[in-house]
Parts: C-alpha cells; structure tokens; sequence
C-alpha cells in the first residue's frame, strides 16, 4: 500500500526525499497506533528484552528501514514482490515447523 501511494505521490505531486521520508514514518506511526508494534525481542545471549517505552521508536524505525529495503530491490518490475512471497512463504514454513515441534514435544 505504502509503494503505491509512494509512487501515485512521486509522479502526482512531485514528492521531494524529505517529504517521502515524512509520509514513510507517519506510516509507520499511524501502524504503531493501529496495534502493529514490537513490545519484546528475544535475543540468544541476552535472552527476553521487553522494549517498554523504547516499543514505538524501534516499531517506527523497523517499518522505516524494512519499506526503504524493499524500495531499494524494486528497480525491477516484480523483483521485490517475488522477494516478498520468498520470504513470506519462509516465515510460514518456519512458523509450521515450530508448530510442530512444540505441539509433538519432539525437537529434531
């Protein structure tokens, strides 16, 4: 959604860096406020860190670099949509595999 008001705004209204960059972490704010956010992270070392009052600048700043990232691929038509499925279809296979594991009680 955010690429294509992205470049509706860029061809439309001749958006400058600045004001993209603006329009992307009002965003990311508007998504932190609609219940999108990271309240914990877990860390090999570290273990279990709750981000407390940290929580809605590392959700911006996370939305931020992921939807440049993505926009940094997408020179080619359909190079950042097929990295997209590639990784979503990852996520859900890892996610089923957990799934199992924690369900079966049986790692390996």
């Amino acid at each position: 959604m955010y690429g294509i008001f992205s470049s509706a705004a860029t061809l439309i209204f001749a958006c400058t860096r600045t004001r993209r960059a603006s329009l992307s972490i009002a965003a990311a704010i508007i998504a932190f406020m609609c219940g999108f956010r990271i309240d914990a992270v877990s860390l090999p070392l570290l273990g279990h860190l709750e981000m407390g009052i940290f929580a809605a600048p590392v959700t911006v700043v996370w939305i931020v670099g992921i939807v440049n990232a993505v926009n940094l691929i997408d020179g080619l038509d359909g190079l950042a949509a097929g990295k997209g499925v590639v990784v979503a279809q990852t996520l859900v296979e890892a996610e089923a595999a957990v799934r199992d594991m924690l369900a079966g009680n049986k790692f390996g």
